[in-house]
């Protein structure tokens, strides 16, 4: 069985002009159904499999109409996309707070998001990331969340904030996959930014 989700493997990570559409079936974005890469479904997917419980956690925001993650080709969305002759890219910053007025255990992950056009022109205000997935391979677990701060936008930039994330270890390497919504043509664009590092202020 082709495993979901690979922290590692970037051989296939970078596309020019790459448009998901909602109508794709490798891509859908309504279906209720989630399928691995080899178009295996969830309730094929054995208990004891080691991508189960991240399968299940796609499998349950899916049906309940929050799921839009192409999570039968995680490793295959992109780390840079051109959308209208323009090409963008994604820089992330992940951290917990220790500091002294958080609690002992610290404070949840906290994401900054970076969507970058590499001509530095204004990125448009429909570009703006809506979605979420923070992927944690090693444990199975995926954060998917909305963004809590509205988007600061800069010279071909446009940063926005996710917060309120689990309490997973500083340290560990995650998978980052933002969602950019549907435009005029009805696309709708996923970009991945693999091995970011949770970091640790204190």
């Amino acid at each position: 069985m082709t495993p979901i989700m690979a922290g590692n493997n970037t051989a296939n990570s970078t596309a020019n002009s790459t448009a998901h559409n909602s109508n794709n079936s490798d891509y859908n974005t309504t279906s209720t159904t989630i399928y691995l890469m080899n178009g295996i479904s969830f309730s094929d997917v054995s208990k004891n499999h080691w991508a189960y419980n991240a399968v299940k956690k796609l499998s349950s925001s899916q049906s309940s109409n929050q799921m839009s993650l192409p999570a039968n080709n995680v490793e295959g969305i992109p780390t840079q996309i051109t959308i209208e002759g323009r090409t963008y890219s994604m820089k992330s910053y992940i951290w917990r707070d220790f500091m002294p007025i958080s609690p002992s255990s610290g404070k949840g992950m906290i994401a900054s998001i970076r969507l970058i056009a590499q001509d530095d022109n204004p990125i448009p205000s429909n570009l703006v990331p809506d979605k979420l997935w923070i992927i944690n391979p090693n444990q199975d677990e995926v954060w998917e969340t909305a963004f809590s701060d509205e988007p600061r936008f800069s010279p071909g930039t446009v940063e926005i904030v996710a917060r309120g994330g689990p309490k997973w270890e500083p340290g560990i390497m995650v998978d980052v996959v933002i969602r950019i919504p549907s435009n005029d043509n009805g696309d709708t664009y996923f970009l991945r930014l693999p091995n970011q590092t949770i970091q640790r202020t204190s």
